[in-house]
This record gives C-alpha cells, sequence and structure tokens, in this order.
C-alpha cells in the first residue's frame, strides 16, 4: 500500500509538471507550430497531450522497476538507510504531503476520465437516434430538413451525415463533402475524444487550450483537403461564407462545416501561407522510442533521486 501511494503520488507530479512544462513551449514556439501544414500541427499537438500521461508512466515504471532493466541487479542493498521504493521490498506509508497530493492528482484524473466517457456514452446515444431518422444515399446519412447541416461522427468507423438541403444540391456544397471526407479519412473525431480524454492529464485550462488549438489545426488540414480536391481555394472560400449566410438566414445555427477559426480559415484559403513540413507520424514514433531509450539508460540515478527527494519529505 505505501509503494502504490508513493508511485501515484509520482505519478500525479510527473504529469503536472510534464502539463506546465508542454503549455509552456507550446506558447514559446506557438509561431513555428503556426507556420507547419496543418496535418503536421494536428500531430504535434496531440503528441503534446499525450506527453504528460506517458511521461508519468514511464518514469513510475523506471522508478518502480530499475533493478530489471538493462540486465540491473537488485540496488536497493546498495544504499541501506535510504527509502526504498522498489515492487519488491516494498515503501512506508507516505508523508501526509505526498499523500495528499497523489490522492488529489489522482480524483482529478479520475473525474475527468469519467467526464469523457459520459461524454463519449451519451454521443453514441445521440448518433443512435440522429442514424434513426436518416437515409443512406452512398456515403452519406441524410437527415430530413432545411438547416444546413454537414458533419463527421463515429470513432472507428467515422459517417458523415448532412440534411436534406445539403444532399439535393450536392454539387453546389462539393467543398462542404471534400471538407467532411477529410475528418472522415483522418479520423478526426477518433482523434478529438482521445485528445480530451487526455486532458485529465494536464493542468487545469492547459488541455483545454491545447484541445482547441488541435481542433482549429484539423479544420484548416480539411480546407486544404477540399481545396486540393476542387482544384481552387476561393472557391473553399465563398463556400464557406455562403454557407455562413445560408444559415443566418435560415436563423438556425448551421452545423458543422463552419465549425472552427471562420475568419482564420478564410484568410488561409484566400491569402495562403506557405506552410512548412512537419513530422510524419513515423518520426513522431521515432522520437517516443528515443525518449524511452533515454528514460531506460537514467532509470537508476533517477530512482535514487526520487527516493532522496521523497526520503526528505518523509523526515
Amino acid at each position: 500500500m505505501g509503494l502504490a501511494l508513493h508511485l501515484t503520488a509520482l505519478f500525479a507530479v510527473a504529469w503536472i509538471v510534464t502539463s506546465v512544462l508542454v503549455s509552456g513551449v507550446v506558447r514559446v514556439f506557438h509561431t513555428y507550430l503556426s507556420s507547419l501544414e496543418p496535418r503536421s500541427r494536428a500531430r504535434l499537438l496531440f503528441a503534446a497531450l499525450m506527453a504528460p500521461l506517458a511521461v508519468a508512466t514511464l518514469i513510475v515504471v523506471g522508478v518502480a522497476f530499475p533493478h530489471q532493466w538493462l540486465g540491473l541487479v537488485d540496488h536497493c542493498f546498495d544504499h541501506p538507510g535510504h527509502l526504498h521504493l522498489c515492487y519488491v521490498h516494498g515503501a512506508p506509508m507516505p508523508d501526509l504531503l505526498v499523500l495528499c497530493v497523489g490522492l488529489l492528482a489522482a480524483a482529478w484524473s479520475v473525474s475527468r476520465l469519467c467526464v469523457s466517457i459520459a461524454k463519449a456514452w451519451r454521443a453514441v446515444r445521440a448518433l443512435r437516434r440522429v442514424l434513426s431518422a436518416a437515409r443512406l444515399e452512398g456515403e452519406l446519412w441524410v437527415l430530413p430538413g432545411q438547416v444546413p447541416m454537414a458533419f463527421t461522427v463515429g470513432l472507428l468507423s467515422p459517417l458523415i451525415i448532412v440534411s436534406e438541403a445539403v444532399a439535393s444540391t450536392s454539387g453546389r456544397w462539393r467543398a462542404v463533402l471534400e471538407h467532411e471526407r477529410s475528418h472522415a479519412e483522418s479520423r478526426d473525431p477518433l482523434v478529438r475524444w482521445l485528445a480530451e480524454t487526455l486532458t485529465a492529464f494536464h493542468a487545469p485550462g492547459v488541455g483545454a487550450d491545447l484541445v482547441s488549438r488541435l481542433r482549429d489545426a484539423q479544420e484548416l488540414a480539411a480546407d486544404e483537403r477540399a481545396a486540393d480536391a476542387i482544384g481552387c481555394r476561393i472557391r473553399v472560400a465563398e463556400t464557406l461564407v455562403e454557407w455562413m449566410r445560408w444559415s443566418h438566414a435560415a436563423r438556425e445555427s448551421g452545423v458543422g462545416f463552419h465549425s472552427g477559426p471562420f475568419a482564420l480559415r478564410v484568410r488561409r484559403l484566400l491569402d495562403p501561407e506557405t506552410y512548412r513540413s512537419g513530422p510524419s507520424g513515423s518520426r513522431l514514433l521515432f522520437a517516443v522510442g528515443a525518449l524511452v531509450g533515454v528514460l531506460a539508460l537514467i532509470a537508476l540515478p533517477l530512482h535514487h533521486a526520487v527516493e532522496t527527494v521523497f526520503g526528505f519529505l518523509l523526515s
């Protein structure tokens, strides 16, 4: 029990510190991120959202199991009279401060995870109700009504849902459909849900900011995909403005296509900047592997450092 409580507190401190550092890095390199191709920017932002959970997990594993890494022997007998955090030897009950930090952070994470799961459950139920009233036409699920609607839902198998008004004039709204196809092909709904779930391991406010940036990048990426498919950026921008006008004329808020940073989307379509190429998925995986290797190499010093700090708090 003592070891579990110590490791819970360590996990909490690790993700809190990592979250703050990630937020600072994103703000410092905001200009660089804005210059990246939107899909690459979305990948980096998702990696930033995942970082606190990944780093905290690696640190906890490195602290609890250091003597099994790289063929190391049980080192606990090399420094007697010292707090030990090891799955073989356990640990005493932690100090009240350590205990409170761990339990409060655990309560925050668990509550956020429960909220995310509840949102996903409600979304699934809402999707079932929507599909019960829709008909399938090719790749599109069509809902009755004249309200402008076009959105993509579904985690593992994304579906494109449009209103009857959009389906009946699909040629006019080709840019809208290409935009939604981009969301479906990239599984953006799944990425967004995972991103919101990962905010459970971010300091309050930090995760929400990163998710907002991620959504904006996904919308810009979908616009780029639509412009490439149509071959005319101006037409996509005009469609975006026309959709907004239609939504206002219908006196009801249109759904889907015009979400995100409307002014930025129009400006980037009309006056595109030259995007830098960003990291691919394989490069990000390589970076993660390198991080794991570095943490493996420093596992023993890290273990001793954590024991020293926690031992000081207990003294």
